[in-house]
């Protein structure tokens, strides 16, 4: 009878170390992600891999699959066009490379406007007097920081990076034509609104809001706020009048 009792009360005692460490565990998870937002680590410290694969699917089944090699640096995210023919790639370093997803041949890259061995090089007082000399000579700064989103419609291409800077770039030979950096953190989200005939198109960013563009016009239309914590994804209605977006810890 004695033993049940201590098996009894070894029981119980198991339970509350476990309750306890289950409120520890969620208690923790939120630490790391208020911390890892408040970060000011670079975006492009994230590891992710360097090669694209290219599945086609017809009925629920996959019948062609390619591999494209692509060169250091690691890739953040891909684009494939309407028709499935191209495709755009862009790497942790700040470059934009256009494929034939049919043949894996590398059609066209851009690169940032500073190399990983140039920021290395040069300190924040040059990299600043890069920018500006820059915007005196009106050509349009590209990404410095891994580019984590892209959205296309058109010819046109649209990339946002972890400087808070957004691309348009011409789709089809990669001229780059336009570039803005009015989001104070992360760009997370792209996406055009599908039934505007100039071009309007949604940003999202981490910095919580949401802006409305042209996409030949260098000033936002509209910003909107709504989530208490950093924006990761959007996605355009099929309406044309509202986005969708999701955020972190406000769910």
């Amino acid at each position: 009878k004695g033993g049940n009792n201590n098996s009894h009360k070894l029981g119980s005692e198991a339970e509350s170390v476990d309750s306890d460490q289950e409120v520890d565990a969620r208690a923790m998870d939120e630490e790391i992600i208020a911390s890892r937002l408040e970060s000011k680590k670079p975006v492009s410290s994230l590891h992710t891999p360097s090669k694209l694969i290219a599945a086609w699917w017809r009925d629920g089944v996959e019948f062609q699959t390619k591999r494209v090699k692509l060169p250091s640096p690691p890739t953040a995210c891909c684009l494939a066009a309407e028709g499935g023919q191209y495709g755009w790639v862009a790497t942790k370093g700040a470059e934009v490379i256009k494929v034939d997803l049919a043949t894996g041949r590398r059609l066209w890259l851009r690169r940032g406007s500073l190399s990983r061995v140039d920021r290395k090089r040069l300190n924040k007082k040059q990299t600043q007097a890069t920018e500006q000399t820059a915007k005196a000579k009106m050509v349009p700064m590209p990404h410095q920081d891994a580019i984590l989103c892209m959205a296309q419609r058109g010819d046109r291409l649209l990339t946002g990076s972890g400087e808070g800077r957004v691309c348009v770039w011409q789709a089809e030979q990669g001229r780059l034509l336009l570039s803005h950096q009015h989001h104070r953190e992360a760009v997370t989200g792209l996406a055009f609104n599908p039934q505007s005939a100039e071009g309007e198109y949604y940003s999202a960013s981490v910095d919580r809001s949401v802006r409305v563009w042209l996409q030949d016009q260098p000033t936002a239309l509209d910003t909107l706020f709504g989530h208490q914590y950093a924006i990761l994804g959007l996605v355009a209605h099929p309406a044309g009048d509202r986005c969708l977006t999701v955020g972190s810890r406000d769910r």
